[in-house]
């Protein structure tokens, strides 16, 4: 293993030992930066395509509030147009004024559709409305069956459109919100029109001569068709009262008064149309209360929406604090991280250019330098180390003078004391040359009396 990590961290080490320390300072700062800002990036755009898919999913629901009214207005238009059929020519101008509302309401649906269309959701209510112009253009002429069935088809490609809406822009996917959803894009709208359907029913058996078993066979569907969405509803507000405490508090008691008229709904078209024993000029009344009934049902769906949007903007709204905080810590972090970073690479820089000054004097001979540093890394402690070496070796060489110094006075005693011997034997050598002179001298003196002696003798 010790000599696994050497050759593990060879092309690490030979990259890095092409570079000075700035480049290795930029390259590392470079590693951990990128990725860092790339992750950061990365959650940033999840939290704008949050925001982005909540915004979009605010469209759908604008969707889903432009097409209510048309579904109510062409419903209304059905049963009046019915009864304009058998006989109740007065009410053409209210048939035109309904047709008019759905008109504009088609506008502002194509001004939102042109708002998604770039999209792909493929949402359009053009079709739609061609053929609610086509059905306009011969309904004042039809039968009661044809228009029955002519506008029936239209509210149902409406209610298939909004279906398609709730899904398309995202509405659906929120499981929070799900129940709320699928009240506002299905279960509410069906409800609404099977309940326009029964009233519109009720129209053809009240002004018919005599109730055919094929109506009152559609009536029963119908009828089945209601049952099953009216408890769909209930299911699904069930659920969202038992998820949301306060909503439960706003649309309680809203809910339970119109569960009230819807409940009591089949039993009121019961006994006004298919038990009926009032006069046919009574279908007026009927249509009127039907139309009370079923707006109560279009007033739980126009509380709902508020709801449901106010939901998408909290949504939101975290979103966007989600952001600013992401935000936050990541120039926290990165501001922190850089700014440890440039302090980590001026000490150890400092440190360097510290511990080079006091090598390059000491090259030259300097030994004054005296390098000192108070970081507590390692390349401090060789600073340090470095200046601790140049004292000793300072100390050191002030040694060797001074025994050279001592050599040298040494040398000079020893000369000066060769010097007085040398004179000292100079004067012994003139000492023996005088007695030596005087030795000479008196020899002589010894033959001249020897020889005088002799002459004497």
């Amino acid at each position: 293993m010790a000599t696994a990590i050497p050759a593990l961290m060879a092309p690490a080490v030979g990259i890095l030992n092409r570079m000075n320390f700035r480049k290795k300072f930029i390259l590392i700062g470079a590693i951990i930066s990128v990725p860092l800002l790339f992750f950061t990036a990365i959650l940033y755009l999840e939290r704008a395509q949050s925001v982005a898919q909540a915004e979009y999913e605010q469209t759908g629901l604008e969707y889903l509030a432009a097409i209510r009214p048309i579904i109510e207005q062409v419903a209304a238009t059905r049963g009046l147009s019915i009864m304009f059929l058998e006989g109740k020519v007065g009410l053409r101008n209210q048939i035109l004024a309904k047709r008019n509302k759905v008109d504009q309401s088609f506008q502002r649906l194509a001004v939102i559709e042109a708002a998604l269309a770039d999209d792909d959701t493929g949402l359009s209510s053009r079709a739609v409305k061609a053929e609610w112009d086509r059905r306009n253009a011969a309904a004042f002429n039809e039968s009661v069956p044809l228009v029955f069935n002519g506008y029936t088809d239209i509210v149902e490609k409406l209610l298939a459109l909004m279906e398609r809406a709730a899904q398309q822009t995202g509405l659906y996917s929120d499981v929070g919100n799900f129940h709320v959803v699928d009240n506002l894009a299905l279960r509410l709208p069906d409800l609404a029109e099977m309940m326009g359907r029964m009233r519109d029913q009720g129209l053809a058996l009240l002004t018919a001569d005599e109730a055919d078993s094929g109506q009152l066979d559609l009536h029963e569907l119908v009828a089945s068709r209601f049952n099953g969405d009216f408890n769909r509803v209930q299911a699904n507000f069930d659920e969202i009262f038992s998820a949301d405490s306060g909503l439960q508090t706003k649309l309680k008691a809203s809910f339970e008064a119109t569960a009230s008229v819807v409940a009591d709904y089949p039993a009121m078209h019961r006994q006004h149309t298919i038990d009926a024993t009032v006069p046919v000029h009574d279908a007026t009344a009927w249509f009127s209360d039907a139309s009370e009934a079923i707006d109560q049902v279009f007033k739980l769906f126009d509380l709902l929406v508020p709801e449901l949007n106010a939901r998408l903007d909290e949504r939101i709204a975290q979103a966007r604090v989600e952001e600013l905080e992401l935000v936050g810590l990541t120039l926290v972090a990165a501001g922190s991280f850089m700014y440890l970073f440039a302090g980590f690479y001026f000490s150890t820089r400092s440190a360097l250019d510290e511990l080079g000054n006091a090598i390059g004097h000491f090259s030259n001979g300097d030994l004054t330098i005296h390098p000192a540093s108070n970081s507590k890394d390692e390349l401090g402690a060789i600073t340090n180390q470095t200046g601790l070496m140049i004292e000793k070796m300072n100390a050191m060489v002030a040694q060797v003078v001074s025994a050279s110094t001592q050599v040298s006075c040494s040398a000079e005693q020893s000369s000066v004391t060769m010097n007085e011997s040398n004179g000292g034997i100079q004067q012994q050598n003139q000492e023996i040359d005088q007695v030596a002179t005087a030795i000479e001298e008196m020899s002589a003196t010894v033959q001249e009396a020897v020889s005088y002696t002799h002459l004497t003798l």
